[in-house]
């Protein structure tokens, strides 16, 4: 029996017991539980009684946010208190035997846990000084603030404390990607439990790309598997999909306390890799080792991915997460812009730098990204450079702390790194290079994307050639880009695309040819992106380097986990379901979603032709793609470099753009800080 369990059997000891007869009388009921009890009461008067899981692991047990949702509760004959929810399911709270603590706190300042939104609650806490109990306060959700902004069209309304926008005079809610049948929290309808058939509960995480794909996943799964028995006396498979935006380390955290059996989540190799020492998720290896022949494959999941796939996934040689979404980091441009003003999607940097001060000539402002969360939406870039000049083994080796095999400080000097440096410290300490807006704190990523897709057919607004963002970019847009159309008509929505990286043009440095133009230089990466195979009077080594560069790039992932507490029914159900959704007519439709799979190389024709313009450029662009490795997963970062990501000399937009130093400076700075510092870590890494 998990703790949450345990510990609301105490609390609604307390609720409850004036209306529960004595232990062992199964007939009595509870059904006038006192209506003053909310699921906030009850939560705080849990971790009075000692309750150390999260507000959201009890809000999920319980469901709802205006009630505790309890239908009715009874005592069975083993003293152990039932409850059952409103939606009839059922929860052996265990014993009602419990006991109240009697330390007269002493409390300190209440501290933000969760600041409340336009459409969520918050809460703060605050913690007695003897006995550590937490005691919890809660406010309302904001509610969304309608006004007008000369930013945007007429037409359109701006929520001024979270930045989304609807129709004017609409009283809708801005669609948030979620399905139709999903309940007010994103969650699907589970309002209703079919206890003919076995449950499914996935947790999703919804960012960027939203879950009305899964929901849709869900609908064929059952589909499938409607005559199959996982246990005895069922039949089918009933799936309930939970959409959240949580982080992996927090729900890693709440992953034995959670009845989902599966987790789609986010996580970087650092993170796997503290789910599976501390034992959060199954040993998926003989799922990912079993042919999918009964549906349609003759491939395992683990033949299906590409190599390189696993690296921070395995421990001890068992794997233990399957990574099954991956998102491309990119450059976004209007093609219409574009097309208009006869601008050239730039090879390189220079060429990027000279596009840049034509577009100023015809009043487009290049680049716009986000202000608040600058460094997460730039940095790709300046690595993305990194290791188009150091090649992707030089760039791995400086996480590994490597110079020619040996650990060495010096590593820290690699040219590439300067070499990209130079060119970020060019982009950014240039105004003109961008929207205004760029440079507010107040500009959220979805507020730079929405600027960028309305700028072109506002008269008010400052024409918009390009943004950085990530591979989600017309997932997320959905809602605004629907809203265009019922303002302005059908057809006209912006047609907007995704471009490979520019190469850093220094790259000549490290060929054989250092005299090569960044003329012939950007004829070369013409050439590779059509499929050459060479080009005249280019040696085969630097026509390699070239192609190497070209073809960089940054992702992120999405891996699908098995609850470590799931077990008989459940797992099988869990495991069928990893199967079914590595298979290829089940990656197709994912992929018409616009959702890129590791597990897919190729779609079919129809999935293609399903996708938006943006999602078609993204596939062109990763079936040649070489992704970066993610540094989390190599035990020098773990040691210490990850203070190069969040530490004194983590970001390098605002050193670059307050003017606080140069990019020589910059690195020269990393050398002396970390280089103290070098020997240390790779001796309490890897020993003296």
């Amino acid at each position: 029996m998990n703790k949450i369990k345990r510990i609301f059997a105490s609390v609604l000891s307390v609720a409850t017991l004036l209306s529960v007869a004595a232990c062992g009388d199964s007939s009595s009921s509870g059904n006038n539980a006192p209506t003053e009890w909310t699921v906030e009461t009850v939560y705080a008067k849990a971790k009075e009684l000692g309750f150390e899981g999260t507000w959201e692991d009890f809000k999920a047990e319980m469901r709802g946010l205006q009630g505790v949702g309890i239908k009715g509760v009874t005592v069975n004959d083993d003293g152990d208190l039932i409850v059952t929810l409103t939606d009839e399911t059922e929860i052996n709270c265990g014993s009602v035997r419990g006991s109240v603590s009697e330390c007269k706190h002493t409390y300190g300042n209440y501290k933000t846990g969760a600041a409340a939104t336009c459409e969520s609650i918050g809460y703060k806490t605050r913690t007695c000084s003897k006995c550590g109990n937490v005691e919890y306060s809660f406010q309302e959700a904001k509610g969304h603030s309608w006004t007008t902004s000369a930013a945007l069209p007429e037409e359109l309304n701006v929520c001024s404390i979270c930045g989304v926008i609807k129709l004017a005079g609409s009283t809708q809610t801005p669609d948030d990607g979620n399905d139709e049948n999903e309940d007010d929290n994103g969650n699907e309808d589970s309002s209703t439990i079919d206890k003919t058939k076995s449950q499914l509960y996935i947790s999703v995480f919804n960012g960027g790309y939203g879950n009305a794909w899964m929901v849709e996943a869900a609908k064929r799964f059952e589909a499938q598997y409607a005559d199959v028995c996982f246990a005895d006396g069922k039949k089918g498979v009933q799936v309930v999909v939970e959409a959240n935006k949580q982080n992996a380390s927090e729900l890693f955290d709440q992953i034995p306390y959670r009845k989902n059996q599966i987790f789609l989540t986010n996580a970087t190799q650092e993170q796997m890799l503290y789910a599976v020492q501390s034992g959060l998720v199954k040993d998926l290896s003989s799922v990912m080792s079993q042919p999918l022949t009964a549906l349609g494959d003759t491939k395992t999941i683990k033949e299906k991915l590409p190599d390189g796939s696993f690296t921070g996934n395995t421990l001890d040689g068992k794997d233990y997460f399957l990574p099954y979404l991956a998102d491309n980091w990119g450059i976004f441009y209007n093609r219409s812009l574009f097309s208009k003003y006869d601008l050239k999607v730039p090879n390189t940097t220079n060429e990027m730098f000279n596009l840049f001060n034509v577009m100023k000539t015809v009043a487009v402002s290049p680049m716009i990204f986000s202000g608040r969360y600058a460094q997460y939406y730039t940095e790709w870039l300046l690595n993305v450079w990194w290791a188009q000049y150091e090649g992707a083994a030089g760039y791995e080796n400086f996480w590994k702390g490597e110079v020619n095999g040996q650990k060495s400080k010096e590593v820290l000097r690699q040219q590439g790194r300067l070499e990209a440096l130079t060119a970020y410290h060019q982009l950014f300490t240039e105004d003109t290079y961008f929207d205004y807006h760029s440079f507010s704190a107040t500009t959220t990523h979805l507020d730079a994307q929405n600027y960028f897709l309305l700028s072109e057919l506002n008269t008010n607004m400052n024409k918009i050639g390009m943004l950085f963002d990530g591979e989600w970019l017309m997932s997320e847009a959905e809602y605004t880009l629907k809203e265009i159309e019922n303002v302005y008509g059908a057809g006209s929505t912006p047609d907007i695309g995704m471009m490979r990286t520019p190469v850093l043009s220094s790259i000549v440095n490290t060929l054989d040819d250092k005299t090569m133009t960044d003329q012939t230089l950007s004829a070369v990466i013409e050439a590779i992106d059509s499929g050459a195979t060479s080009y005249q009077d280019v040696s085969a080594s630097d026509f390699d380097k070239i192609k190497a560069a070209r073809n960089v790039v940054s992702t992120t992932y999405h891996q699908f986990c098995i609850n470590a507490n799931a077990q008989g029914e459940d797992l099988a159900v869990a495991e069928a379901f990893l199967q079914f959704m590595s298979c290829d007519q089940a990656l197709s439709e994912v992929a018409a979603f616009g959702l890129r799979s590791n597990l897919c190389s190729t779609i079919s024709q129809d999935a293609y032709e399903r996708m938006n313009s943006v999602k078609k450029d993204a596939y062109q662009i990763a079936k040649t793609s070489v992704p970066l490795p993610d540094p989390t997963g190599y035990r020098l970062y773990q040691a210490g470099l990850r203070a190069f990501r969040t530490g004194a000399y983590s970001n390098v937009w605002e050193a670059f753009r307050n003017g606080q130093m140069t990019a020589q400076q910059y690195f020269d700075g990393v050398y002396s800080y970390y280089g103290s510092k070098f020997d240390t870590m790779v001796n309490e890494t890897y020993g003296g």
